[in-house]
């Protein structure tokens, strides 16, 4: 997913935006992306086959993306998965993956002026729809934010953000002791404090990218700077 803006980035460094060479660099920033990024797994891959052998991939990247273990976490697959019937886990399957994917070249193209900004913005995609999420993934993307610190003032629901996540984050260890532990609640009471935890990191992620859209208005029709902005 962060292939794109990776490749942005480097066409940005290089000057590759400008009037007459822009989709020539473009095109090429991607390709050579690509062929790195290709390169480097395949070394990858070559190296861990022949320290571990061809198991490794079924127990990494065939594992996360097949979802084999449904073992509680702060995601939303394992409880949605554990409910489907078999018959259409394969088809729910390719969409929650391609979910989070979807958002990789729209993302990328609309703030394609700021690629390290569109970077955060799907390492918080990636945070909050991955199959196997943490909380490490959180403080990653919230470890990246001060980068933008301009954009806060922009920020209207910051305050619920922060709320929604306080809120998943402390009732989760709750929760999840009442049902493993104590045999007093159930796998709702866990995947509530779940669904919060994921609602929050998506409020501030929409939080995030209406600020950027806001400050890249007022740059660029300093006008507009006292009017409210009316989305229909």
């Amino acid at each position: 997913m962060l292939l794109a803006p990776i490749a942005l980035v480097s066409t940005a460094a290089e000057g590759g935006f400008g009037h007459l060479d822009r989709r020539a660099g473009l095109a090429k920033r991607i390709a050579i992306t690509v062929a790195v990024f290709a390169a480097s797994f395949g070394a990858m891959h070559m190296l861990f086959v022949a320290c571990f052998g061809t198991q490794y991939f079924t127990a990494t990247f065939d594992f996360v993306l097949r979802v084999a273990d449904l073992q509680p976490n702060v995601g939303l697959f394992w409880y949605f998965f554990t409910e489907i019937f078999d018959e259409f886990r394969m088809f729910f399957f390719v969409v929650f993956q391609l979910t989070a994917l979807a958002f990789a070249v729209p993302v990328s193209w609309r703030f394609r002026s700021e690629p390290l900004f569109a970077a955060t913005m799907l390492v918080g995609i990636i945070s909050a729809l991955k199959s196997y999420p943490s909380w490490g993934d959180l403080s990653l993307f919230l470890g990246l934010l001060p980068l933008f610190e301009e954009l806060f003032k922009y920020m209207q629901y910051m305050f619920l953000s922060a709320n929604l996540l306080l809120y998943g984050i402390g009732l989760a260890p709750v929760f999840w002791h009442l049902w493993i532990e104590q045999g007093s609640g159930n796998a709702n009471f866990f995947y509530a404090a779940t669904l919060v935890y994921v609602f929050g990191q998506i409020t501030l992620l929409f939080d995030l990218g209406s600020a950027m859209l806001r400050r890249e208005l007022d740059i660029h029709h300093p006008e507009t700077r006292t009017r409210p902005v009316i989305q229909d």
